[in-house]
């Protein structure tokens, strides 16, 4: 309650967010949006939210991950071929609203989003950031099994 009553009920500002007196983070600047970058099983996954077109309670919390690159014809012709045509069907594998794109250095980049309600919680901002993982974790499995192997190219 002493902390409660220290706050008050002038909102907290910590980074990109703001608290509000019961604990739940907004975005603190309608421009600015709030993003995160982590790694799971070696790749760079970010997460950035993203309000929806109308002003809403209704947020998008966006991800993406270059999570491997088609290998070389220089090296592994033979695998190329292999993991060419795994790409072909795996796009038809993944959940609504999941996409995969090709980027032009041949590394594979895995697009989702996940719908969140703000205010949420930093437990709330976190249990969809891990239900996004654990949704993820299969595809990377397929990914890793077929010869793409975890991309070593940054995500900006």
């Amino acid at each position: 309650m002493m902390v409660l009553e220290q706050f008050g009920r002038t909102p907290l500002r910590i980074g990109p967010f703001t608290v509000d007196q019961f604990g739940m983070l907004s975005p603190s600047s309608p421009t600015l949006f709030p993003a995160f970058t982590l790694r799971w099983r070696g790749r760079l996954v970010r997460a950035s939210l993203m309000q929806e077109m109308m002003p809403s309670e209704t947020w998008q919390l966006g991800f993406s991950s270059r999570v491997g690159r088609i290998p070389s014809t220089a090296t592994q012709t033979a695998q190329r071929g292999h993991v060419l045509q795994m790409m072909r069907h795996l796009p038809t594998m993944l959940p609504e609203g999941w996409r995969l794109m090709l980027r032009a250095d041949h590394t594979i980049e895995l697009i989702g989003v996940a719908t969140i309600i703000m205010p949420v919680s930093a437990v709330g901002l976190i249990t969809a950031i891990t239900s996004f993982l654990l949704e993820l974790d299969p595809y990377l499995c397929v990914l890793d099994e077929g010869g793409i192997g975890v991309c070593s190219v940054k995500t900006p």
